[in-house]
């Protein structure tokens, strides 16, 4: 590429601006989900924002989550999926809506 070329020069602005714009696209529907799951969180119940927080953001397995909280390896699997199943339903109900929480 030759900087003093003028096309070259209008080329790479462009590809500049347009990485920029998605970029900064991205960062906010990064931010937008966070917010979202964020909201989600707060509605479950105790039990089962815990098991959620422990099993997808600290990467516990359901083995040690259950040894964490005194619980088998069934009573966490079903709290995820429980958690997993109100926080679909209510994603929906907010999505569908057009409601922003």
């Amino acid at each position: 590429m030759d900087f003093s070329d003028p096309e070259d020069m209008a080329w790479l602005e462009t590809a500049m601006t347009e990485d920029s714009v998605a970029r900064f696209e991205d960062l906010a529907r990064r931010e937008e989900a966070a917010r979202l799951v964020e909201t989600l969180l707060e509605e479950l119940n105790a039990e089962d924002r815990i098991a959620v927080e422990l099993y997808y953001a600290e990467e516990y397995s359901v083995f040690e989550i259950g040894e964490m909280l005194g619980w088998g390896e069934s009573k966490v699997k079903v709290r995820l999926h429980r958690a997993r199943k109100k926080m679909a339903e209510r994603c929906e109900k907010l999505l569908g809506r057009g409601v922003k929480p």
